[in-house]
């Protein structure tokens, strides 16, 4: 295996002869995304239960993932189990990183071990420059530092080198937007969405935590590659004291000599619990018999505390003595104390202020005023409301539930849950319990309608429908979902929400809806149905029942001679209700057809004459599409009818246009119809794929040159009036307004004699 990778990254290094990379600002060859895990506890309940120390964590897992910067793939990965020396794998430390100790037992070896297998891969490979990057600077800034200076562990130089993806990321952004930016959420999960990535693998387990910030580096290259191209303006980023992402790399021995040369007396803090008073602070610092001058916290968009601090101290050596706090405990985390200078304050002055005094902790942590029924969870001593039967934070269950005492007075409708523990007042439109889900009493329901306490119908009342929102006016007929308890409109057989499918008969007489009843109308004969449909269905709505023929018969005969039938493609059987459903839909109309409408032979809806399938069923039954339609036009007629000018011939059942014929006065020379005959959509002759179905033009029909529309002098098709001009182009014909001095379709100057 080694020998294929040293193969492999010889073949990626970089040559004389070799292009220049895309890439050109990163100084290095080969970025290693690295990522620790190490032994921890937690116990929200009793913090003294405690088995692990914060600042006591021993490295489990040491993975990376090497990134070739000029070929922009991953090509090498590694994962090291590390047995812990002084602590133990606990269970909250497998369910996190899913690592047990049977694990380490078998896998597992030391932490040097660990290491070397890092160190000698990029010693093996001299002629390549390599940095590390992290999630964070958790992992090299204080984790992997601690612990190897703790147990004697040597480390090179190189290792205090690195990227933090966090601070790349937002590098990126801010070169982009031009001004200061910060990425919403700065977890794996956060940065992978930033950079529009699918993030991959377990959280929190190493290997894949190193390839997930072997991806984000692999996406930094490329937004820096975009960034390239458009060529930002060097002013702009010298203002914004910004370099371009992937450049300038975090440095712990440079920061630390640039730190001494300088004398500073700022340290910066991190990893601040957010609640941290002025106190606590003096008092962390004060383990060191030291004294600062000023302390501030960092403070973010909403004016609290982002976890940042920095401390101003009398003299460099007192900031020297505090950079061993590194890695300490302040409340419940481990603080990071880094090297700063007087540019970290310039940089802060308008977001950082004092830390919050004892007196603003103790009024923010004021327990709310406990409520009836309201209760302290016994685990994790969080309030809870009355209504939650589990703790909100650890969802501990509530020892001793307390019945619910109502605090509004019942309006007609509601009514109180029967179970003895609960007693919740419920609204009137609900049928199970909000607090409990227990069902609603038999005595409150009555054939599916609401009743208030005397028994009356609360049809004027306004409840909540399922999902808890303000419902509609309860009807006498409506019903509510015993599965969902969406609130359904009398009319209705299935749950609008759910789609549950009911067997409620339909009223139709006084105890129901009154409905509106249109000439033409129909009921479904359906007996678990009943609907009420329109005229213009041929199939009931709610059941797809078929339309009942004395519906047909019923209505009167229509004044236009039936469309001709092929008896040679048509069952004689099919032609008295064919001429049957013609009258009903010609009688059911309550608007005017123009010329050149047809309605379709399926489904009997009403298309305009352009449409060469139906809109509803996308049957091809048009009178324009060709043989075997059967569509009814508007016009029908014995004789040839005319659309566009031209005759078109009773075919199959259809009116087929002839080849060369447009059916439209406003189509042009050179448009086409769509060979599909699904689609059959006029397209301009600019077009070279269908409008509508995207097909090219290959095999359609086109409008020949010298077509003039519905008649002689028409052009277009549009209105002449004085003054328009017709484009002396043969190829072009095409119509002018007179206030054209040029033509608008091909540019040609106006002729001098019009």
């Amino acid at each position: 295996m080694a020998q294929s990778v040293t193969s492999l990254l010889s073949s990626l290094s970089l040559h004389p002869e070799a292009p220049p990379p895309a890439h050109l600002q990163c100084p290095y060859d080969f970025i290693i995304a690295l990522d620790l895990e190490a032994t921890c506890d937690e116990n929200y309940a009793d913090p003294s239960l405690i088995r692990v120390p914060r600042d006591k964590g021993e490295i489990i897992e040491l993975s990376w993932a090497v990134v070739s910067v000029h070929e922009r793939v991953i090509v090498y990965q590694s994962q090291s189990y590390v047995k812990p020396e002084n602590t133990e794998v606990t269970p909250f430390c497998t369910q996190l990183t899913g690592i047990t100790k049977e694990i380490l037992d078998e896998k597992g070896d030391t932490l040097r071990k660990a290491v070397d297998t890092l160190t000698n891969f990029i010693q093996t490979h001299p002629q390549s420059a390599f940095c590390l990057i992290t999630h964070g600077e958790w992992d090299l800034r204080y984790q992997l530092t601690r612990e190897c200076r703790e147990k004697g562990i040597p480390l090179p130089p190189y290792l205090g080198v690195y990227f933090d993806c966090v601070q790349e990321v937002n590098r990126v952004l801010s070169v982009v937007a031009g001004v200061p930016r910060t990425v919403g959420s700065s977890t794996l999960l956060g940065l992978s969405k930033a950079l529009n990535i699918q993030h991959e693998g377990r959280v929190h387990s190493g290997i894949d935590d190193a390839l997930t910030v072997a991806r984000i580096t692999i996406a930094l290259l490329a937004k820096a590659d975009a960034i390239l191209v458009e060529k930002p303006n060097p002013q702009a980023l010298a203002a914004l004291r910004l370099d371009m992402p992937l450049t300038v790399p975090i440095d712990l021995a440079r920061e630390l000599d640039e730190f001494v040369v300088a004398r500073s007396r700022v340290v910066k803090l991190g990893s601040v619990p957010f609640k941290t008073t002025h106190s606590q602070v003096l008092a962390f610092i004060g383990t060191i018999g030291r004294e600062p001058e000023a302390v501030w916290m960092v403070k973010n968009a909403e004016g609290r505390s982002d976890g940042r601090g920095l401390v101003l101290f009398y003299s460099h050596e007192d900031a020297m003595a505090a950079l061993s706090l590194n890695g300490r405990i302040l409340g419940d985390r481990t603080v990071q104390v880094s090297p700063a200078s007087e540019r970290d304050l310039d940089e802060t002055a308008n977001i950082r202020g004092p830390f919050i005094s004892d007196a603003e902790l103790l009024q923010a942590n004021a327990p709310p005023v406990m409520k009836p029924g309201d209760w302290t969870c016994p685990t994790c001593q969080f309030h809870n409301f009355a209504a939650r039967r589990a703790c909100s934070k650890c969802s501990t269950t509530n020892p001793s539930p307390t019945p619910f005492v109502p605090t509004q007075p019942l309006k007609p409708g509601d009514w109180i849950c029967p179970e003895p523990t609960c007693q919740f007042q419920n609204f009137a439109s609900r049928v199970a319990c909000m607090r409990c889900r227990s069902s609603r009493p038999m005595d409150r329901m009555v054939n599916g309608h609401q009743h208030g306490p005397d028994g009356g119908y609360r049809g004027g009342m306004t409840g909540m429908n399922g999902n808890g929102a303000p419902g509609a006016e309860i009807r006498p007929g409506d019903w509510f979902c015993p599965q969902c308890q969406f609130h359904n409109f009398a009319l209705r057989r299935n749950c609008g929400k759910c789609n549950l499918a009911v067997g409620v008969p339909i009223s139709r007489n006084g105890g129901g809806m009154p409905i509106q009843t249109k000439p033409g109308d129909w009921v479904c004969p359906n007996p678990t149905c009943a609907f009420h449909n329109f005229a213009s269905r041929a199939e009931c709505k709610v059941c797809a029942t078929a339309k009942p023929n004395e519906y047909h018969q019923q209505q009167p005969p229509l004044h236009v001679q039936p469309a001709r039938i092929d008896h040679s493609q048509h069952n004689h059987a099919q032609a008295p209700l064919m001429a049957a459903n013609t009258a009903a839909i010609a009688a059911r109309r309550q608007y005017d057809m123009r010329p050149g409408d047809w309605i379709c032979p399926a489904c009997e809806a009403h298309n305009f004459a352009s449409r060469r399938a139906c809109i509803k069923c996308a049957s091809t039954g048009s009178p324009h599409a060709g043989g075997g339609g059967g569509g009814y036009p508007s016009n029908m007629a014995s004789s040839p009818q005319r659309m566009g000018g031209q005759p078109h011939y009773h075919q199959g059942g259809g009116y087929a246009p002839r080849p060369s014929m447009a059916p439209s006065k406003n189509l042009r020379p050179g448009d086409w119809l769509c060979p599909d005959p699904g689609c059959a959509f006029w397209n301009f002759r600019s077009k070279t794929v269908c409008t509508r179905c995207g097909r090219g033009s290959q095999g359609a029909q086109v409008v020949p040159e010298g077509y003039l529309g519905a008649g002689p002098g028409s052009g277009s098709g549009a209105v002449r009036r004085d003054g328009d001009w017709d484009c002396p182009v043969p190829e072009c014909n095409f119509h002018n307004y007179a206030s054209r001095s040029e033509c608008h379709r091909c540019g040609v100057e106006r002729p001098e004699d019009v």
